[in-house]
């Protein structure tokens, strides 16, 4: 008959199981080394196990403490840290600044005379003269100073213009490749006469060896020198520079400049004044190597002779959403505000117009030649 009672462990039994626990080893989970430890007191080994197994997780994997890595420092394209630097290299783009190796280039080959005859320079040096009865054009070849050549094609209008070739065209330290297309107008306007100038240039490059930089354009430039008003645009379709230290790439960019007015004209009301409209999109290593977008969302302009723009707003944008606006009407001619737009923060500032903060203004055909350098 099967006996159901409960059977009390005898005082000798506990004393053969302490003795056994205290004989063996006690060795701890694979995590933890296997190392073997020795307990002299069965009930403290027993609490050993009970907290290591729990501290342990029953796991295998490394229980040392770990610090979560930081956030990481994210910086928008503008930022309260770089928008003067940003505005400074803006205002060089819209001043044509990049421009003026190309512009000089083609101004200095052309020369002064309005049929484009080279200037006795040294830099080129006639070769041929062909006349072509089928165009009645003249097609003038020159050696370039240091190899190449240059192609003009005069058409022989009165007012002169004409095309230009360039063909590993070495002049000084450029080597020029491209061409040109160059036109004038005699405008009779009775309320704004003047002369018109329109330079058309055709994937024109350079090579500056001294600055190891490239430069390539294709844009146009227009020009009107009026008995009451001056204006100039620039339309460019590409314009690239790359070199040893920096790059740029400016599209679809269209800058104007004005100044004067049409006093004689009753249908003109909007009086004397100066004003400046752009828009482009520009990469560079300027911008961190991000693309801007750059629109006056409302014309720059002033009315007085001396001064920078006293109305006129510049929106800058960057595709991760940061922007900087500048507002010139501040309530000081003097100064100009700044609101930056960053990470969801807005901050503006107030900076004064100067020499290395200066939007570009054209002169008008009644100032001073002072004014005529400094337009300010």
């Amino acid at each position: 008959m099967r006996d159901n009672t409960s059977t009390v462990p005898t005082a000798r039994q506990d004393s053969q199981a302490g003795d056994a626990l205290t004989s063996s080893a006690l060795v701890l989970p694979e995590s933890h080394g296997d190392v073997p430890i020795s307990c002299a007191q069965p009930a403290a080994c027993w609490i050993l196990l009970a907290t290591l197994l729990v501290g342990s997780g029953c796991s295998s994997s490394n229980s040392e403490a770990t610090t979560p890595p930081p956030d990481d420092q994210t910086t928008t394209t503008i930022n309260t840290s770089n928008y003067t630097t940003l505005l400074a290299f803006l205002f060089d783009v819209i001043n044509a600044e990049p421009l003026a190796p190309s512009r000089e280039t083609v101004d200095t080959v052309y020369g002064e005379d309005i049929d484009g005859v080279p200037e006795d320079n040294g830099l080129l040096s006639e070769t041929s003269s062909v006349y072509d009865p089928e165009s009645a054009t003249v097609r003038q070849t020159y050696a370039c100073g240091e190899g190449g050549s240059y192609v003009f094609t005069n058409p022989g209008h009165a007012v002169g213009g004409g095309s230009g070739e360039f063909e590993d065209c070495q002049l000084g330290d450029r080597i020029v490749n491209g061409t040109f297309v160059r036109s004038h107008t005699l405008v009779k306007y009775v309320y704004s006469p003047g002369w018109a100038t329109s330079i058309d240039y055709q994937d024109l490059s350079l090579l500056t060896e001294s600055e190891d930089a490239s430069h390539s354009l294709d844009g146009s430039l227009d020009e009107f020198a009026g008995e009451n008003e001056n204006s100039e645009q620039w339309s460019i379709t590409r314009f690239s520079w790359q070199s040893s230290s920096s790059d740029l790439l400016l599209s679809e960019a269209t800058t104007r400049r004005y100044a004067g007015d049409q006093a004689d004209n009753p249908d003109y009301t909007d009086g004397w004044k100066r004003s400046l409209s752009t828009r482009f999109d520009v990469t560079a290593t300027q911008t961190g190597n991000q693309s801007l977008s750059v629109v006056t969302e409302q014309e720059f302009i002033t009315r007085h002779r001396s001064g920078s723009y006293t109305s006129g707003i510049l929106q800058i944008s960057a595709d991760d959403g940061s922007e900087m606006r500048l507002i010139a009407d501040n309530g000081n001619p003097d100064t100009f505000q700044v609101d930056v737009s960053s990470d969801g923060t807005l901050s503006s500032f107030t900076l004064p117009w100067s020499d290395e903060m200066q939007l570009p203004c054209l002169a008008s055909p009644d100032d001073s030649e002072t004014l005529a350098h400094t337009c300010q």
